[in-house]
């Protein structure tokens, strides 16, 4: 599946010279879409299993996490 995304990005616009700019982008989006999906079935399974609603505490601990993970 990899290489046919490789093989997909060869039509994008990004020059032939920033192949690992392009290879780079192509991962990025494809580890989004991983963990898009994950979350989208660990929805389905909470809603399945009659799991209304879950509360995630935001500690600062975790917001530091966060903050760290993003910046």
């Amino acid at each position: 599946m990899s290489e046919y995304i490789i093989r997909l990005s060869k039509n994008l616009v990004i020059s032939r010279r920033h192949k690992n700019v392009r290879q780079g982008v192509l991962v990025l989006l494809s580890n989004l879409l991983i963990g898009a999906a994950a979350l989208f079935a660990l929805n389905i399974t909470l809603i399945f299993l009659g799991v209304g609603d879950v509360f995630l505490p935001l500690t600062s601990e975790f917001q530091h996490l966060l903050a760290r993970l993003a910046f």
